[in-house]
C-alpha cells in the first residue's frame, strides 16, 4: 500500500507517518520478500515442488522455458527421483525414462 494511503487509512498526515515510522517503511517490502522466498526456497529444497522450482528459476535465475536448463534440471530431478527411490537404472532404463519425459515435455 502506497504511504499517502497508509497514512490516510490511519488518520495521519504521510510526514507523521514518515517521522515515526520511516525505518518500518524503508524494510517492510523487502523483509515482506525475503520471507515469501525463503517458503518458496524451502518448497523447492525440501517438497522438491517442481513448480515452486521452475518459478524460482524463472524468475531469479532467469531462465525460460525454451532454456536447455530446464531440460537439464529435469534430468537432474529424474535422477534424483531414481536414486530417492534406491533404483539403479541401466542405461537402456534411463534412455526410456528420458524418451517418455521428453514425450511429456512436447
Amino acid at each position: 500500500m502506497p504511504q499517502d494511503a497508509t497514512a490516510r487509512f490511519l488518520g495521519i498526515d504521510s510526514k507523521t507517518l514518515r517521522k515515526y515510522y520511516d525505518d518500518i517503511l524503508e524494510t517492510a517490502s523487502s523483509d515482506a520478500n525475503s520471507k515469501i522466498a525463503n517458503v518458496l526456497y524451502r518448497k523447492c529444497i525440501e517438497d522438491e515442488n517442481m513448480s515452486a522450482i521452475t518459478f524460482w528459476l524463472k524468475t531469479r535465475a532467469k531462465w525460460r522455458e525454451t532454456d536447455d536448463r530446464l531440460d537439464k534440471m529435469d534430468e537432474f530431478m529424474d535422477k534424483m527421483a531414481a536414486v530417492r527411490l534406491g533404483a539403479e537404472l541401466t542405461p537402456e532404463q534411463w534412455a526410456e525414462l528420458m524418451t517418455k519425459r521428453n514425450a511429456k515435455h512436447s
